[in-house]
């Protein structure tokens, strides 16, 4: 081996000790040192965003009529049928069972856990996932993406859903406000299967086992019948009582406003509950809100609780708000 052949190998054993040996730059990497921006640009500036909320009466539906053109029930043969193997989506959780409080808080209250959505509730709850088949209506759908439903008691100013009731629980009410009577049938069934009521309603609301059961959804309410002559107080001499379509929750449900929050400045565009046209309820980015049935102005801290408050307050109003505009 000559003095060039060890020189050279000298200096290679140098520089890989010194590559070794050198801290590791890696962890401190950022997104930062692939990107670049001109100099002059210096915060993001949050995304105007107006959302154009379907108000035409239609709305008033359950989300279950499939049926051409849509009457807004699930009582004809090309509806939705209720089968246990299928998940309903809903104000109610369909891996719960609910007991219904007939006290003062006339709501209800979540009981049993259900192992899957086919576990049969106890003879005196209610499964969710079964109520949600029955009684949730399209406008419904769109409150609970929005802003996750109406509260039952007054928001408080910034538009959060306090508790309320014994147990203290917060309480998402159905829509109440411009809705027809819708019926749903449900089917006996021999009592088993994946389409039977048994085990959905409780055994004080499903005397004698009749072949057919209809649930008769009102303005905000609904009753169990056995027949399809709905009764609007629920005194027929079949229907057990009037139950309030009103949900109590350990955790407040929310909507994509409020998850999205500040990072927008949402507007709230609708059609006219009256006459021809739209107007914008909350521009965006606005405090400030107008009443969807008249043309009060309401002021709060947040544009986030204006749009709560905007969206909580509309409700099925016209049958034919494209041309309408």
């Amino acid at each position: 081996m000559n003095r060039r052949t060890i020189a050279i190998l000298a200096s290679l054993i140098v520089a890989m000790t010194g590559i070794v040996m050198a801290p590791n730059h890696s962890g401190a990497q950022s997104n930062a040192d692939y990107t670049a921006q001109p100099q002059f640009i210096s915060n993001v500036v949050t995304p105007n965003i107006i959302l154009l909320m379907d108000n035409s009466g239609s709305m008033s539906g359950l989300t279950c009529d499939f049926s051409t053109p849509a009457d807004g029930d699930c009582s004809d043969a090309g509806d939705r049928p209720f089968n246990n193997a299928t998940n309903f989506s809903g104000y109610f959780d369909p891996l719960l069972c609910y007991t219904y409080d007939s006290g003062a808080d006339a709501r209800f209250e979540p009981a049993t856990a259900k192992a899957t959505l086919a576990t049969a509730c106890p003879n005196t709850e209610w499964d969710g996932n079964f109520l949600n088949f029955a009684t949730f209506r399209r406008f419904d759908a769109v409150k609970k993406s929005m802003i996750g439903g109406d509260c039952f008691v007054a928001r408080a100013a910034d538009g959060t859903c306090p508790a309320n009731g014994t147990p203290a629980l917060k309480t998402v009410r159905a829509q109440a406000t411009g809705v027809n009577t819708e019926l749903t049938d449900t089917d006996f069934a021999g009592g088993a299967g994946a389409t039977t009521y048994v085990g959905r309603i409780p055994l004080a609301d499903r005397s004698g086992n009749p072949a057919t059961l209809w649930v008769g959804v009102g303005a905000g309410y609904f009753c169990v019948d056995n027949d399809n002559g709905f009764d609007g107080n629920c005194t027929d001499g079949y229907s057990q009582r009037k139950y309030e379509l009103k949900v109590g929750n350990s955790t407040e449900p929310t909507g994509v406003i409020q998850q999205v929050g500040s990072k927008a400045r949402f507007g709230l565009f609708e059609f006219k509950p009256a006459g021809d046209g739209a107007r914008m309820l909350v521009s965006p980015g606005s405090r400030q809100t107008i009443n969807f049935a008249d043309s009060f102005v309401e002021t709060f801290n947040t544009n986030t609780a204006a749009m709560i408050d905007a969206v909580q307050e509309s409700f099925p109003s016209t049958w034919t708000p494209l041309s309408e505009s």
